[in-house]
């Protein structure tokens, strides 16, 4: 089924980050590809994503791509890691940590806001420049997460889903990451995806 959920996405519009606004629809599943990464000689799916609250698919989107705060993203927040992991950064242990407590954050020793704005950008031209994805529209909550999550687990349960020699996540210090080929940590082991649920997504994907 991972080969048959990557030919439907692949054949699907694509978006990079300055055409979210393009996007149709309001609610849905958000499917991110990375440059160099393939798989059956496809644009690899390397992260599955949605929203909670309804509406909120363009802004969620915005969140990774747009605004520089690893905070509001946790995708942004993981490439970061990747990145400093690579260079042996020590700010590795700042980044880490929430900074939305400016007050709180001012106190940690080492904590250089300067220099983490320079961490943001470098995060931003990354992924901006690495990143596209496609979408689908899902109405309610509930299936949003439930899909999500099927997706997640259905290509991680898929033996020759690999990641290249090349992937930034595989300097990640979280292991789910570096191991999975994808910017995620949570469904990898949920439910896979059964035949019904991926005949739903194949309608959703229809219509787009």
């Amino acid at each position: 089924m991972s080969c048959r959920l990557h030919r439907l996405f692949n054949d699907m519009p694509m978006f990079c980050w300055n055409m979210i606004g393009k996007i149709g629809f309001d609610n849905g599943i958000y499917i991110v590809f990375e440059e160099g990464e393939t798989y059956n000689n496809m644009n690899r799916v390397v992260r599955v994503g949605t929203h909670d609250k309804d509406g909120r698919l363009r802004k969620r989107l915005k969140d990774h791509f747009v605004r520089a705060n690893k905070d509001g993203s946790i995708f942004r927040k993981n490439v970061g890691k990747a990145i400093l992991n690579k260079e042996r950064d020590p700010y590795l242990e700042i980044w880490h940590k929430n900074s939305s407590n400016k007050k709180t954050m001012i106190s940690i020793n080492g904590y250089d806001p300067t220099y983490q704005k320079q961490i943001e950008s470098v995060v931003s031209e990354y992924m901006r420049g690495h990143f596209s994805f496609t979408g689908f529209p899902v109405s309610t909550m509930t299936e949003r997460l439930r899909l999500e999550e099927g997706i997640i687990s259905e290509l991680n349960h898929t033996k020759n889903f690999t990641k290249s020699s090349t992937w930034l996540g595989s300097f990640s210090p979280e292991y789910e990451i570096s191991q999975s080929g994808m910017w995620l940590k949570k469904g990898l082991f949920s439910k896979p995806l059964s035949k019904e649920e991926f005949a739903k997504i194949q309608v959703y994907c229809s219509g787009v």
